[in-house]
């Protein structure tokens, strides 16, 4: 089960890596920073908060630069990052 489950992680970081190619490539900031937030909700799952703090300020830095409000609600892996602690807790 654990083989099966670190398999769809690694399937899973693998599409948000061309995801995150892609929008890089054709210069979309906005699927930049969805493509970031997945990378940061695997590497939770995978138990890497320090990559996931990582991708999801990343993600957020650019939600913030874009001004949107909306697309900001739309990042709630990286709006939720309490700052100081080691483990993430996702609201509903």
């Amino acid at each position: 089960m654990a083989q099966r489950t670190l398999g769809q992680l690694d399937d899973a970081a693998a599409r948000h890596n061309q995801a995150l190619s892609l929008a890089q490539r054709v210069g979309d900031r906005i699927e930049v920073a969805r493509a970031l937030d997945g990378l940061g909700t695997v590497a939770r799952l995978a138990g890497n908060v320090n990559d996931a703090h990582a991708f999801w300020t990343e993600a957020l830095a650019i939600y913030t630069a874009s001004a949107s409000r909306k697309r900001l609600r739309c990042a709630p892996s990286s709006a939720r990052w309490p700052a100081g602690r080691r483990v993430l807790i996702r609201s509903s």
